[in-house]
């Protein structure tokens, strides 16, 4: 688990400093995915087109593969105008907003749970955000999106996990984020300095690492145990953001990223609700 913990926030910022240097966001997403597919191509079975039509999960698979890709553009087009701490501590109201999904897509039971720990990760976002105290950054209220199109992945790779292997599930995402990031690469498109491309692969390659580490983790080691180790992402966010950006972070920050952490550490322990690994961002 702290192999994804320590790269996860490393691989964002790795991305953030290829936009900084032109790379326009959807080639940089574009340009990741094409390599994770093709390292993963090899180890797959691809279904034919009429296999595809004929699952009755289709609906599901639709839903996942856009959300990700909604989830990850949301992230990624904001990550050079928040600082890292402030983005990883809104991304944790994705489990948040996952229990709620879960309601009504899964026909799961709302319950005052998770009414309780929405309140509260929302009063939390609002201390990051200060909206009426401070000047509210456009690029803030961006990033509650992709948190939420996140939640979206995250239902339906619950529901979508006990029919395909995580392999599986990760190759047909990454290939439809290839192909929906492709129209928009081609038109941003521009020439990709020859030292840039080591870190393309380096990106590329946390992802794939990160993907499989938390696939492991969350098989061998209990939930509750996970849990605390999977917030020290804001920890590693806010080292990096500090050697490669110069970020300086606020008390309130941490005041609002700790309620967040905590309504989400607390639903997802009462509710037992499993967040399957899919990626990095988100890494995205």
């Amino acid at each position: 688990m702290m192999v994804f913990c320590v790269f996860i926030p490393l691989g964002d910022a790795l991305t953030r400093t290829l936009i900084e240097t032109g790379v326009h966001v959807m080639q940089a997403i574009f340009l990741e995915y094409s390599i994770i597919t093709l390292v993963l191509l090899p180890f797959v079975k691809i279904p034919t087109l009429s296999v595809l039509r004929a699952d009755p999960l289709k609906k599901w698979h639709i839903l996942r593969c856009i959300s990700f890709f909604l989830a990850a553009l949301f992230w990624l087009g904001v990550i050079a105008h928040v600082p890292l701490t402030q983005l990883y501590a809104i991304g944790f109201l994705a489990p948040i907003f996952a229990s709620f999904l879960s309601v009504y897509l899964l026909k799961e039971t709302l319950t005052s749970h998770k009414v309780g720990s929405l309140i509260v990760g929302l009063l939390g976002t609002f201390v990051i955000i200060r909206p009426g105290i401070s000047e509210v950054s456009p690029f803030l209220l961006i990033a509650l999106f992709a948190p939420l199109a996140w939640a979206f992945t995250t239902v339906s790779t619950k529901r979508l996990t006990d029919h395909y292997s995580h392999l599986g599930l990760l190759f047909i995402m990454s290939v439809t984020t290839w192909v929906l990031s492709a129209p928009f690469a081609l038109y941003y498109w521009t020439k990709v300095p020859s030292h840039l491309w080591g870190v393309i692969c380096v990106i590329a390659s946390i992802g794939l690492v990160v993907h499989f580490a938390l696939i492991l983790a969350f098989r061998y080691a209990p939930l509750t145990v996970l849990l605390p180790l999977e917030f020290s992402t804001l920890i590693f966010a806010t080292l990096y953001g500090s050697i490669f950006f110069n970020e300086t972070i606020d008390m309130l920050t941490y005041v609002g990223a700790l309620m967040i952490v905590g309504s989400t550490v607390y639903i997802t322990i009462k509710t037992n609700l499993k967040v399957r690994p899919v990626s990095s961002h988100l890494d995205i």
